[in-house]
């Protein structure tokens, strides 16, 4: 049966050693000892990724190449005993504590222990090399937004010359923030101005991230705007150390700033210390508590220069009412005078119109009485005349058929006679025939004669109504008129041109007419 006894068997370890092998922990205890016999302390530059305070301070530092790629890595530490010298060096000359994301420069050695691996333990800090890495950042970014002409972008807007809705941006809980909100919430109980707050991270390695996502909402509130958006953004902090702000010193986020089409003002709360978004923003304030005063000041301004117009315009409206008033006056005065004048002028004239319309009607209406007269009495003679002419034409005429059919009757019967002597000789019965046929003769003549003297008679009496209706006053009935000048009848249009006034005469009456136009 196969031994299950699991307890290592020390002639079989022995047996296994091949001459000339080391273990582990002395191969490792000669790479410490050669570490130590050809390394000696140096200054590196390098990046803290990640930091961790316990008793010790344990770091990972890195390295990356221009295009970001990570090219080295290794921990540090900083062992108790030199822990709190290095961290008031670093803070004192740097302003900030260790963190995520910086640059420093270390005087490091380099250790390896057989059981905790290679590990660098740092000696010394430089924190001025922190400071000039920020600058040298700070002097690239800049570079590359004068290059592509971004730089002097949001500067070039024009300044607010009110203030009535700003975005406020600041890290949540800031205290510059308190400062700052005093002030504008005096001016939004007053109904003066209107504050939105955003509130991003402004340290760290995602800071940029996060302030870039409130920059992108408020330019989105600001262009779906339907009121005129935001007079301009405020972006402040209050107060840190210089490192603290370099979080601030970032391309995308400068960048996002130089083309915001909003004024934008900082107060990040240092005046001795600057930032890329200091440089690029429309107006820079060395605190929070200066932005909210330069806004409240301007308010006012606009409130007492509003004021001013206010009143500059009430004056000058009255004053313009008063000459207006005045000018109005003196042209009703002198309208009423002009008007006064008209009228007695106008009454002057229509009195003396009156007189010659009433002198001249009288005058026609005398006319017309004995135009009247004179062409009732000369119509009624023409008609007498024109009646008596058709009498006796009639009368004439009537002789004439009576003279001429007695002749005609004579001849006939003379006619006869001689037909009677001629045919004496004829037998009684020829005679009888011839007889009958004189006799019939004589009733057809007889009969013609009657017949030609009624014709005759009807003829002359339409003569007679003919003349009639083609008197005057039946011509006036059939829609003519009659134009007299002077108790003379105008015939002509040529002499009716002559005439500045004729008198037309109607079958009804008679009017004055005082002007002729030609056709």
């Amino acid at each position: 049966m196969e031994n299950l006894n699991t307890q290592p068997n020390p002639n079989r370890v022995n047996n296994l050693q091949k001459p000339g092998s080391v273990t582990l922990s002395s191969f490792l205890s000669d790479i410490s000892s050669l570490i130590q016999q050809t390394t000696k302390p140096e200054w590196i530059r390098v990046e803290i990724s990640r930091i961790q305070e316990r008793r010790h301070i344990y770091l990972e530092l890195v390295e990356h190449n221009i295009e970001g790629q990570e090219i080295a890595k290794c921990s540090a530490r900083i062992w108790q005993g030199r822990k709190q010298l290095i961290l008031d060096k670093f803070h004192m000359g740097a302003g900030s504590t260790l963190e995520a994301g910086i640059q420093i420069l270390i005087r490091v050695e380099a250790s390896f222990h057989p059981q905790y691996g290679f590990a660098l333990t740092i000696l010394d800090i430089d924190p001025t090399y922190t400071l000039g890495g920020m600058e040298l950042k700070l002097a690239e970014i800049r570079a590359r937004l004068q290059q592509e002409n971004l730089y002097w972008n949001n500067q070039a807007l024009p300044n607010p010359i009110d203030f009535t809705r700003v975005a406020v941006l600041s890290p949540e809980g800031a205290a510059g923030l308190g400062d700052f909100s005093i002030l504008a919430s005096k001016l939004e109980t007053a109904k003066l101005c209107t504050f939105d707050y955003f509130t991003a991270v402004f340290q760290g390695i995602n800071a940029p991230q996060f302030i870039l996502a409130c920059l992108n909402e408020i330019d989105s509130r600001q262009n779906m705007a339907l009121d005129g958006g935001y007079d301009a953004l405020v972006i402040i902090r209050g107060g840190g150390a210089a490192t603290d702000l370099a979080w601030l010193n970032d391309y995308v986020l400068a960048a996002s700033i130089c083309t915001l089409n909003l004024p934008v003002f900082t107060g990040i709360g240092h005046q001795q210390d600057n930032t890329i978004l200091d440089e690029v923003a429309h107006t820079r304030f060395d605190t929070p508590s200066k932005v909210i005063g330069y806004i409240s000041n301007q308010i006012r301004e606009s409130a007492l220069l509003a004021r001013h117009n206010w009143e500059t315009i009430n004056l000058l409206s009255r004053q313009s009412l008063t000459e207006t008033e005045q000018r109005l006056q003196t042209a009703c005065d002198w309208l009423s005078s002009k008007m006064r004048n008209q009228v007695h002028l106008a009454s002057i004239s229509i009195q003396a119109d009156l007189s010659i319309i009433n002198s001249k009607v009288r005058d026609n209406l005398h006319l017309a009485k004995t135009t009247l007269a004179t062409s009732s009495s000369t119509l009624r003679m023409g008609a007498e005349n024109q009646v008596y002419m058709a009498k006796n034409s009639y009368t004439t005429s009537y002789r004439t058929v009576l003279s001429l059919s007695q002749e005609k009757t004579n001849s006939l019967y003379h006619e006869l006679y001689v037909y009677k002597q001629t045919i004496g000789n004829l037998s009684r019965h020829s005679i009888t025939i011839i007889q009958s046929h004189i006799q019939a003769f004589l009733n057809t003549i007889e009969q013609q004669t009657y017949n030609n003297i009624d014709v005759i008679r009807h003829q002359i009496q339409n003569y007679i109504e003919i003349i009639l209706g083609l008197g005057p006053q039946e011509t006036l009935k059939r829609g003519y008129v009659l134009a007299w000048k002077d108790n003379t009848v105008v015939t002509r249009a040529s002499e009716a041109l002559k005439h500045g006034a004729l008198t037309l005469e109607f079958s009804d009456g008679r009017v004055h007419a005082l002007h002729i136009m030609e056709k």
